[in-house]
């Protein structure tokens, strides 16, 4: 029996391996969440796309790239994680020959960017020679239609990094919407917290987009028993 039961947990773990590895990754699934603020009358759209960890798996990150094409946002955010490894550079400039480099693209930086053997400055090097604004503890205002503008604000990394709101807003002009990303979702604790110190200098966050998580894949009927730190 103890064999029998060896055999079975051998075989479950090597098919839970291969589902992930080669099915999962390539079930791409667009989710949309439509958010209303009143104070902007026009339609603005927003993708986010985070922890592609470039290479280390068999994802299709060509049929990503042609979704992005396809759903033609404003603007793209990519929430952290994209290098895994020196050996990621090479897929990920297959993954720009196809991305929409026509559509402005901000990003923040992860854990993995950081601890990765390419080193976090080379990291940001290779984003921001792809036309990548890469916001570490930085803010970038932008120009809407008519007198609307946007607040893009990049934290850094929790886990690996050194996230500062304060130094990321510091000199940011009022905007008609502001939009905080950052890597680890446990970093939304920080801004509540200085947001409600404060309130006068911290603006109020309209909308904050983090990763790290990978959507919660490891979901049993609604219940996940493993997150990852941060």
């Amino acid at each position: 029996i103890r064999d029998s039961l060896q055999r079975a947990s051998s075989l479950g773990i090597a098919s839970l391996a291969g589902y992930s590895l080669f099915v999962e990754n390539n079930l791409i699934e667009i989710t949309n969440h439509k958010l209303v603020q009143p104070h902007y009358p026009t339609r603005l759209r927003i993708a986010q796309i985070s922890d592609l960890h470039m290479g280390g798996m068999a994802t299709n990150y060509q049929k990503v790239a042609e979704l992005l094409h396809q759903i033609n946002p404003d603007y793209i955010l990519i929430t952290g994680d994209t290098f895994d490894s020196r050996n990621d550079v090479k897929a990920f400039n297959e993954f720009m020959r196809h991305y929409p480099k026509h559509i402005p693209t901000f990003a923040c930086i992860g854990n993995w960017d950081i601890q990765s053997d390419l080193g976090v400055d080379r990291v940001m090097g290779i984003l921001s020679q792809n036309g990548i604004t890469v916001l570490r503890n930085k803010h970038q205002h932008i120009s809407l239609a008519e007198k609307y503008s946007m607040n893009l604000i990049g934290v850094d990394d929790s886990r690996e990094g050194n996230p500062r709101l304060m130094k990321a807003i510091k000199g940011m002009p009022t905007a008609t919407i502001n939009i905080i990303m950052h890597h680890c979702p446990v970093e939304f604790r920080r801004v509540k917290f200085l947001r409600k110190r404060f309130p006068n200098k911290v603006p109020y966050p309209d909308l904050c987009l983090a990763g790290h998580t990978h959507g919660g894949q490891i979901n049993l009927f609604g219940y996940r028993p493993i997150l990852p730190v941060g």
